[in-house]
């Protein structure tokens, strides 16, 4: 969709300004705090008639600042010192903000569950617990999405200005194996609040094992004997035993 065009006279310099309205998209929820780009196409002809022409992307929302984040999905507990959150304007220069991190930990799903088979259904009509009482490592719902699970406690809160190189210091403390949530806020120029939430799995890298219940799977290379498959059958009875 075209929002405007016409004619400017450039200065001594050769230098031009643009104003035009940025329309927004009306369907997406304000919300959801939605960026919208914007490109600029330019001609330029000079005293020779000679034209040239480029073009550059603007963008804009209904906040003035963003928060650029980049979080592990998955880390070990004493490698969890430092974070990386560089607050910049809507074209990706550094804007200094007081940046605020909570971590909470959260409580996961205690059931053994296994991959859906099919799609998630649009109606149930069993209940949760008819449902799991049929099929005990079965996802139900969507309880194996962290991003559902309820919050245990928190573990840590503070704020700090951020800085360009987008190193963010977390204060010293020794995390215990599970899932966390980290929320991150801050305001922008005009006293918007922004907001980021990420969620971390942490382990023990000296005791490798699963935070929660999880499942695992092998592929074997080639066709097995008979007498293969006999001993891997008993293998999996014995481990289901023990």
């Amino acid at each position: 969709m075209e929002i405007t065009n016409g004619e400017i006279q450039t200065d001594a310099e050769g230098k031009f300004n643009i104003s035009f309205k940025a329309i927004p998209d009306s369907k997406l929820d304000i919300k959801l705090d939605p960026v919208f780009d914007y490109r600029v196409y330019a001609d330029v002809t000079d005293i020779n008639g000679e034209t040239r022409s480029n073009s550059e992307m603007v963008s804009a929302g209904y906040k003035s600042l963003l928060l650029n984040t980049s979080i592990p999905a998955k880390l070990a507990t004493d490698s969890l010192n430092k974070l990386f959150i560089r607050t910049e304007n809507m074209s990706g220069v550094f804007q200094k903000a007081t940046i605020q991190v909570k971590i909470t930990r959260l409580n996961p799903e205690q059931r053994l569950l296994r991959p859906r088979y099919w799609e998630k259904p649009d109606q149930f009509i069993l209940s949760k617990e008819q449902y799991i009482q049929q099929f005990p490592n079965d996802i139900y719902n969507n309880e194996d999405d962290p991003k559902t699970w309820t919050k245990a406690a928190l573990i840590t809160e503070q704020s700090a200005p951020s800085d360009s190189t987008g190193i963010f210091a977390l204060n010293s403390f020794k995390y215990q194996p599970g899932y966390y949530t980290i929320e991150i806020s801050t305001k922008d120029k005009d006293g918007n609040d922004v907001k980021d939430v990420q969620y971390i799995e942490l382990f023990d890298a000296k005791k490798p094992e699963p935070v929660y219940p999880n499942t695992c799977t092998a592929s074997l290379p080639g066709r097995l004997s008979r007498e293969k498959k006999l001993q891997l059958k008993l293998l999996l009875l014995l481990i289901k035993f023990f």
